[in-house]
């Protein structure tokens, strides 16, 4: 009932949002410790790399992939999440990054440590590195960015240099 009242597709902090409705209505919050679980604020996006790397690291070492995901056999996936309906084409490599679903990741694109919104696509030949990406965004072609983050829905061509875009 008290989700209900959060609106959907605008950002929010449970911590900021939530609770204090909670605790105004006179709701009882509880919490529940456990020493053997493991838990992150994943509030940031470079936490959400971190986690997915700790239970890689306790899976596989080429990391956790869709069944529905279509992998070239000759693409690269290291320590990396791939999600639903991604296509990762030939020579592509992908290392400590989440894909998520429905992504296109082009011919020897290579992405590194970068989260991939869905129904992303990177052209072939793209150098990612350090990037977040909404969802839907395109990048193109032989693009070089790094340490970026950008909106959903945005072409980027990148400049070739550090940063480029």
């Amino acid at each position: 009932e008290i989700l209900g009242t959060l609106k959907n597709g605008i950002f929010s902090r449970v911590e900021e949002d939530l609770f204090p409705r909670l605790a105004q209505s006179g709701a009882d919050i509880i919490g529940i410790p456990d020493q053997d679980a493991y838990w992150a604020d994943v509030g940031v996006p470079e936490m959400i790399l971190e986690v997915s790397r700790y239970f890689m690291s306790e899976t596989s070492p080429t990391g956790l992939i869709a069944n529905e995901a279509k992998i070239n056999e000759s693409a690269l996936i290291v320590s990396s999440e791939v999600g639903s309906g991604c296509q990762i084409e030939k020579d592509a490599y992908i290392k400590d990054s989440c894909v998520w679903n429905n992504a296109f990741v082009g011919v020897e694109a290579r992405i590194i440590r970068s989260i991939i919104g869905e129904d992303t696509v990177i052209g072939a030949g793209a150098v990612l590195q350090d990037i977040i990406t909404g969802p839907g965004t395109i990048i193109q072609s032989g693009a070089r960015l790094s340490n970026m983050r950008m909106s959903s829905r945005g072409n980027h061509r990148g400049s070739g240099g550090p940063g480029g875009g």
